[in-house]
């Protein structure tokens, strides 16, 4: 039997508790510990909470990853790697709420789907800064996937008001994440 080839996978990451940056780092360094290649590296940047007030500002970023997993064993990984990070999800909260980290798909090759688990591309991603500008920084002036439009065209749409602003580049976050020792025996 033919192996398929990898998928070309864009997560959205963000933080707003405890050491921000490292929780980034540690995110993306345990996909590269799970056998995911990172391709690329948004810049990182500082943005408001959205969808709920919170003291503290999100460190936002997005990362091109491949790899071999189906859509459902990479949203499995990445719940358990935000577990493992310390994300608390209280059922009974409906609100969104401050989290060490929060890890998204926002597209899996040209795949759609909606299950009750996952939904791809992400149904809100258009209508958050926090992603548009990071998203940018990885795709430049090409086409979305599925959506064949630029994110340019996304962020002029926008009805997002804020504006994120540059916290460091993507040159210093891989070389954070290459310096991380991420330990995932638990994982």
């Amino acid at each position: 039997m033919k192996k398929r080839p990898p998928s070309k996978v864009y997560i959205s990451l963000g933080s707003n508790i405890g050491d921000r940056l490292l929780y980034l780092s540690q995110a993306v360094g345990l996909l590269r510990d799970k056998g995911l290649q990172i391709l690329k590296f948004s810049n990182i940047y500082e943005t408001d909470s959205w969808g709920f007030e919170s003291p503290i500002r999100f460190l936002n970023a997005v990362v091109i990853v491949s790899t071999f997993k189906t859509e459902s064993e990479l949203l499995e990984l990445i719940q358990q790697i935000e577990k493992h990070l310390g994300r608390y999800r209280d059922k009974m909260v409906k609100e969104y709420q401050s989290r060490t980290i929060d890890m998204d798909i926002l597209f899996y090759d040209d795949v759609e789907m909606e299950t009750p688990d996952i939904v791809i591309p992400h149904p809100r991603l258009t209508e958050r800064m926090f992603v548009l500008q990071p998203l940018s920084d990885v795709c430049g002036l090409a086409n979305l996937p599925v959506f064949e439009r630029v994110v340019s065209e996304f962020i002029k749409e926008c009805k997002d008001t804020s504006k994120p602003s540059y916290f460091c580049s993507s040159d210093t976050f891989e070389m954070l994440i290459g310096d991380i020792e991420t330990v995932n025996d638990e994982l």
